[in-house]
């Protein structure tokens, strides 16, 4: 875990007039004013996919506009030049897989990066921590489109989704939208089911061709489960075709010394994989190459979800992998699982199509069910689909407590942030009363959910050299997904069923049509032993040591349910700025 941001990690932008304009830059790719004369890309982002980079030129140096943009799919981010407007465009991918963020030097140039570490680290961007950016980051919901730019980091700001910045000579920044999901084609209702697979399995194709590199060294996510392991598979089919394979394929699960096998659970699953596909499988083991987690700065690395993947990343490093493919954002989009399905039903009071579909999967989950146990998962079905004061009224003790909690968790994120409390309301509300599976997809995708993971993993990434892609965000599956109807996701007795039927001829049986699996590292506590930490270094430092926010981020954590942010020592974690201490 040594790496260090390189001369490529950062551009830098010096408008006429800057201080320093046109003098030398140690440790960034060059400087903005040495631009053509004729639009071209002066930079991409680490990481970027070098054939979207290349389209993105092509497109760019023919009519220079930024809508031309939303048909290149990710991940890429780029630094453009207009000799004409004598702008620089500042870009990321339509989905926004690949990070992009920005900061105002002291200088008045604009640094840019996607690995935030490398902004924050420099001698003229300020570090100090927004703690109301903390706290919306944590919130991982739903934002509204004004707050999908703020970062961890006062001075550092992210290019949002389908966004471009243009940067004047003058130094002026303005932002402009240039990819509508919500303008893209609604549910195609002549779509039979069949043709629903076909269309993913063809747009998946084309996205893990496009996203599997046959020059690089190639580890993948396996877990058993639909997303990942349908990717991991086709991956490895893909590079059979030029002689190569998966190096190996990487799970969450733990070694059977650790937790012993027990029926149903993912481990017999992927022995079958193994059978099919013949790469290795590499299972995790709680160990002190995980440790790393708990020391690193969380703001500039804030990877606060899938805490396994500690252990995961130091081992692919070692095993040379460079392209992690993950099924990340399979569940969200192509293979959602019909979630906001029932609610549709009945508020289009369709009631027989939601009893054929409730009895159908009641028969597949629990093939002896008679008619009273359909009628009792109808009735269910129902009831989750009525307002969330009607649950309340039913579970009116624990409505009570949570109602309890809920407001020490407020009254704590109040006390440094009134508006991320408000964020957090709108996600819950968002989730709780969303009717319509379309809405609640592109929820995920616009409001920031799926960013945030990308981002996350990122930038931990960078730091064990391993760049992360994932097929399923790819824009061509993700326009295809918004284009299902509902009964893509629930249909014949089974969920995700057009998407089951899409990656069958990839994976082995027991992964297509898989009722359900356990997963062993849910079974397994990692060990809370004592983790040696580390001085701080000599340099300066943005960690989190306001105790109002340490105890509302651990009041947050205990109600989620959460990983690695309840971990924090403010022991150990000492500003060297002393105003940082003094909140805002």
């Amino acid at each position: 875990m040594d790496m260090r941001p390189g001369p490529d990690d950062v551009y830098v932008i010096r408008p006429a007039g800057t201080s320093g304009a046109g003098a030398a830059d140690p440790g960034t790719a060059t400087t903005g004013t040495a631009t053509p004369d004729r639009p071209a890309v002066l930079w991409s982002a680490p990481g970027s996919l070098p054939a979207a980079v290349a389209e993105v030129a092509e497109l760019w140096s023919r009519r220079a506009r930024i809508g031309d943009l939303a048909n290149v799919s990710g991940p890429w981010g780029v630094v453009l030049s207009n000799p004409a407007t004598r702008e620089h465009i500042l870009a990321a991918d339509p989905v926004g897989v690949q990070p992009i963020h920005w900061a105002l030097t002291a200088t008045g140039s604009i640094a840019v990066s996607s690995w935030i570490a490398a902004l924050a680290d420099r001698p003229d961007v300020d570090d100090a921590i927004d703690y109301e950016g903390v706290l919306i980051s944590e919130a991982q919901g739903i934002h509204a489109e004004e707050l999908l730019d703020i970062t961890r980091f006062r001075a550092i700001r992210a290019v949002p989704w389908g966004r471009a910045l243009r940067i004047g000579g003058d130094g002026s920044v303005r932002t402009e939208k240039y990819w509508f999901p919500d303008q893209l084609p609604g549910p195609d209702e002549s779509l039979t089911l069949d043709d629903c697979a076909e269309l993913l399995r063809e747009r998946i194709d084309a996205a893990v061709r496009r996203l599997t590199p046959t020059d690089l060294v190639v580890g993948a996510h396996v877990s058993g489960g639909l997303d990942c392991t349908a990717v991991a598979c086709h991956a490895n089919h893909v590079l059979a075709e030029s002689g190569g394979g998966l190096l190996a394929g990487y799970s969450w699960a733990p070694s059977e010394a650790h937790v012993p096998r027990f029926e149903g659970e993912e481990r017999a699953i992927l022995d079958d994989v193994v059978a099919q596909e013949g790469f290795p499988i590499r299972l995790v083991h709680p160990d002190e190459s995980g440790d790393w987690y708990f020391l690193r700065d969380i703001n500039r690395y804030p990877q606060s979800t899938h805490i396994r993947e500690r252990w995961v990343l130091p081992m692919a490093a070692a095993d040379g992998v460079q392209v992690m493919l993950s099924g990340w954002g399979g569940d969200e989009l192509s293979s959602f699982n019909g979630r906001a399905v029932s609610p549709m039903l009945v508020r289009q009071g369709r009631f027989a199509a939601l009893w054929q579909d409730v009895a159908a999967r009641t028969a597949v989950s629990h093939p002896q069910a008679g008619l009273p146990r359909k009628a009792r998962s109808f009735a269910g079905a129902l009831f989750y689909t009525m307002p969330p004061w009607v649950a309340e009224l039913r579970d009116r003790a624990e409505a009570r407590e949570v109602a309890v909690h809920e407001a020490e968790i407020d009254a704590r994120l109040r006390a440094i942030s009134p508006r991320s409390v408000e964020v957090r309301r709108h996600r819950d509300h968002f989730f709780a009363t969303c009717a319509d599976p379309r809405e609640y997809r592109l929820g995920l995708l616009t409001g920031g959910h799926i960013q945030h993971r990308t981002s996350g993993w990122y930038q931990t990434g960078r730091l064990f050299g391993i760049d992360y892609r994932y097929p399923l965000l790819d824009l061509g599956v993700v326009e295809a997904a918004i284009r299902l109807p509902w009964w893509a996701f629930r249909s014949q007795g089974w969920s995700r069923v057009a998407y089951r039927k899409a990656v069958d001829p990839w994976v082995p049986a027991s992964v297509a049509w898989n009722v359900g699996k356990f997963e062993p590292a849910l079974f397994w506590p990692p060990e809370r032993r004592p983790v040696q930490r580390k001085a701080p270094p000599p340099r300066r430092e943005s960690p989190i040591d306001d105790p109002r926010l340490i105890e509302a981020l651990q009041a947050a954590d205990r109600s989620y349910d959460r990983g690695g942010v309840g971990a924090i020592d403010p022991s150990t974690r000492v500003s060297a700025r002393p105003e940082a201490a003094a909140g805002r």
